[in-house]
């Protein structure tokens, strides 16, 4: 019997759901083509924090009641007055909520992504405010990450997610992942879609075969 899966997050995750829907590229499924894996199901939300999550998205969860659920968040945690330790840990928090109180059985918490400068500017100033911004969501990025990495080890039921390397915060022209966003450096372009709807899917293969396997199948 297939498994319950709920991709679940902020403004990536509803644009991943959108860019599905819309049938972009007829490889590419809403369900990822694994109907006899899981019945999946998508709740992204614009502006998404994990403490709105905690507020607002419970009662999605209730209802699905999903096996697996792969979380695209954290992002817009990242802000200067906050500190790293305090995104991680209310992350780590949100998902023991979800294995805890609502049974889910496995948590793939996708690292969060880089976001870069905007393109297209009329005044410096703003050019250099967005620019600091984006040096410090950075460097505090990069260390929620590392923390959550070394956090998830201590639950077998919660599994942190690289995306394979697709969305690097390495800069360097080889291996940057710029182009595979918009002009916001925020929110992905096709190509982006493209590589998250595979880093996506992997992750629900991974996770339902932890379940099945525990399951002793």
């Amino acid at each position: 019997m297939p498994l319950n899966t709920l991709i679940l997050g902020h403004s990536i995750c509803h644009r991943l759901h959108n860019y599905l829907k819309a049938g972009h590229d007829h490889r590419h499924h809403l369900d990822f083509n694994l109907v006899k894996t899981s019945n999946v199901e998508w709740h992204g939300v614009g502006g998404r924090t994990i403490h709105k999550m905690m507020k607002f998205d419970l009662g999605i969860v209730k209802l699905i009641k999903p096996d697996c659920v792969v979380l695209l968040a954290g992002g817009n945690d990242v802000v200067e007055d906050t500190s790293v330790e305090e995104v991680a840990y209310k992350m780590i928090s949100f998902c023991s909520i979800l294995t805890n109180t609502y049974g889910v059985r496995r948590v793939v918490i996708c690292a969060i992504m880089p976001r870069f400068p905007r393109d297209n500017f009329r005044l410096m100033k703003d050019s250099v405010r967005d620019r600091e911004y984006k040096n410090m969501y950075f460097e505090k990025a990069q260390k929620i990450n590392n923390i959550i990495k070394t956090e998830v080890e201590k639950s077998s039921k919660f599994i942190f997610w690289d995306h394979n390397k697709r969305f690097s915060f390495d800069t360097t022209h080889k291996n940057s992942c710029k182009d595979k966003f918009n002009s916001d450096g925020v929110h992905l372009n096709t190509k982006g879609q493209y590589h998250l709807y595979k880093s996506v899917r992997g992750a629900v293969i991974y996770a339902c075969k932890e379940i099945k396997s525990e399951n002793g199948n």
